[in-house]
C-alpha cells in the first residue's frame, strides 16, 4: 500500500504501525450546529466537532458487535473494552489485536471466556447513535 496510514495495526508488535489518525485534530471539523443560549435564544454557527467512527469488534473472525469511537489508539480501546467485559482476564495470554482503518474493523485473537462472549451478545442488543451495536432483539 501507498499509504502506511492504512496499514494495519497490531498490539503485540513493539513498533506498530500507527493507525489512519494519531491525533484528535485529525478528527476534528466545523460543522453547522444551532446553540441554545440560557436566554432562550437560538443561535446558528459552525462549531468544532469530531467524528466518530464505526468501528466492528471481531473476536475469532466472528463479529461480535459495533461501536461508535474515534479512531485513535483502538488497540487500547480493545483491550479494555475486553477485559472490562470479563473477556480476557490474564495478563499471561494478551490477546492479538489487530486494527484495520479502511475496514473499520478490530480483530482480536486469543482465548476468551466464552460465557462473557454469550453474555455480551445479549446484553449488548442496542446499539448507541447509529453504529449498528446490535440487532434490536431483546
Amino acid at each position: 500500500m501507498d499509504n502506511p496510514s492504512a496499514e494495519p495495526t497490531d498490539h503485540q508488535t513493539t513498533d506498530p504501525t500507527p493507525a489512519a489518525s494519531t491525533s484528535i485534530d485529525d478528527q476534528a471539523i466545523e460543522w453547522p450546529v444551532r446553540r441554545f443560549e440560557p436566554s432562550g435564544k437560538v443561535v446558528s454557527l459552525n462549531d468544532v466537532v469530531v467524528r466518530e467512527k464505526r468501528i466492528e469488534l471481531m473476536v475469532n473472525d466472528t463479529p461480535l458487535l459495533a461501536m461508535l469511537a474515534l479512531p485513535l489508539d483502538v488497540e487500547a480501546l480493545v483491550l479494555g473494552f475486553l477485559f472490562s467485559e470479563g473477556l480476557w482476564r490474564s495478563r499471561e495470554h494478551l490477546p492479538r489485536i489487530r486494527y484495520d482503518a479502511d475496514a473499520g474493523r478490530a480483530y482480536c485473537e486469543g482465548a476468551f471466556d466464552e460465557d462473557a462472549v454469550e453474555s455480551i451478545h445479549r446484553r449488548w442488543t442496542f446499539g448507541t447513535g447509529c453504529g449498528g451495536g446490535g440487532d434490536g432483539a431483546g
